[in-house]
């Protein structure tokens, strides 16, 4: 539609600004899904893409490097890791910091709390899970506060804490339905509303 409609070539001083020009390389890098790598590319032609190639390179970080290390060594060491694995990327690939290769922590988050709710696998106390993942992440924002203020550490950090909060209310209510407790969440979650 871009290379067909004339008015959409022009950005107008609108949000629409840093869709236009769509160069080839841009072009090329959508195909590929790494266009997340590259600040001039990442939101051309479809902005909210950026967040599809994230995604695309979680679902291959997750099989061959997050599962291997949770079945190997334990599941804190896997979530330590992929807490410091996307904030580490972004430190040594700066142009790749609109990725936001930090949601790989999110995605471990979503691992273990999998885990406890169908499994109750517990390889160590929860709360070794929360210390751990709060001090992976304490450490990978201080460095980049300090190093990289430019890679959005506030964001990083908040984001997780959200994602971790939101991982213990879903372990929280999971293993309530899995044992058959009645919770409050559960109720509002499963209404009809």
């Amino acid at each position: 539609m871009i290379a067909l409609v004339p008015a959409l070539q022009d950005g107008h001083n609108t949000a629409w600004e840093n869709k236009v020009p769509v160069t080839l390389s841009g072009a090329i890098s959508h195909v590929f899904l790494v266009h997340n790598w590259n600040p001039a590319w990442i939101y051309q032609i479809d902005g909210p893409a950026w967040s599809v190639a994230t995604e695309w390179h979680i679902y291959f970080i997750m099989p061959l490097v997050l599962l291997p290390l949770c079945r190997w060594l334990n599941p804190a060491a896997m979530l330590v890791v992929a807490l410091a694995l996307g904030p580490a990327l972004t430190y040594l690939f700066p142009s790749t910091s609109g990725a936001n290769y930090w949601m790989i922590g999110l995605f471990a988050l979503g691992m273990i709390a999998a885990l406890l709710t169908v499994r109750g696998v517990r390889t160590v106390p929860l709360w070794a899970f929360g210390w751990a993942g709060i001090a992976a992440l304490a450490v990978a924002a201080i460095w980049m506060l300090v190093h990289a203020p430019e890679t959005r550490p506030a964001q990083m950090i908040s984001d997780t804490l959200v994602g971790a909060g939101v991982a213990l209310g879903l372990v929280a209510m999971g293993r309530s339905a899995v044992i058959g407790r009645p919770s409050a969440g559960r109720r509002v979650l499963e209404s009809r509303t």
